[in-house]
């Protein structure tokens, strides 16, 4: 049931059935990695509008983000107020930034940039893998990141595949080893 209203509260239909590329997009990242949703709440899934976005100052950032890890221009990039806050313990913002295609952008205060995509493991169904397959970052605080962890492991003995989701906390120097793709601006 939970699910179920998640869903119709964040996707309300505009007009006469339009729906707005943001509001199509979330419905999109629901509907794709359901799984991790379960225990997400409404505002935990809200994006920032475009004029949210310029009313802030955080077009600076994403342009930022854009030419330092090398997006391009036609990708989305998704703004959330839970994803904003500080990581590395200097008391300035830092932002995590998810995009349309998956993967979570990271730019942080002292000039590092760094990117973790939210499936980790897509096609792995090597029946000695256990692991992580997806993760979804849902809420910064305390310095840590909280987020949900879709793992995967096989059990032998009922031949089947188990995906337990679980709760789990990030803090700065975890996320910077799981990232795929680090870059430290040069001052």
């Amino acid at each position: 049931m939970k699910k179920l209203l998640l869903i119709l509260l964040c996707v309300p239909l505009i007009g006469l059935g339009q729906v707005t590329s943001n509001e199509s997009f979330t419905f999109d990242l629901i509907t794709n990695w359901n799984s991790i949703f379960y225990d997400l709440e409404e505002e935990e899934s809200k994006f920032l509008s475009d004029s949210e976005k310029e009313k802030r100052g955080y077009l600076r950032i994403e342009k930022e983000l854009r030419r330092e890890l090398k997006i391009n221009t036609g990708i989305k990039l998704f703004f959330n107020d839970n994803l904003i806050g500080d990581l590395n313990g200097d008391r300035i913002n830092d932002f995590i930034i998810l995009t349309e295609e998956g993967i979570f952008l990271f730019k942080i205060s002292n000039g590092q940039y760094f990117e973790i995509r939210i499936d980790q493991f897509p096609d792995v169904y090597d029946k000695s893998f256990e692991g992580v397959v997806s993760l979804f970052f849902t809420n910064i605080n305390n310095s840590k990141v909280e987020g949900i962890v879709e793992g995967m492991y096989y059990k032998e003995r009922f031949d089947e595949w188990y995906h337990p989701i679980s709760d789990i906390e990030f803090t700065f120097q975890e996320l910077y080893q799981i990232s795929s793709n680090q870059i430290t601006k040069r001052q």
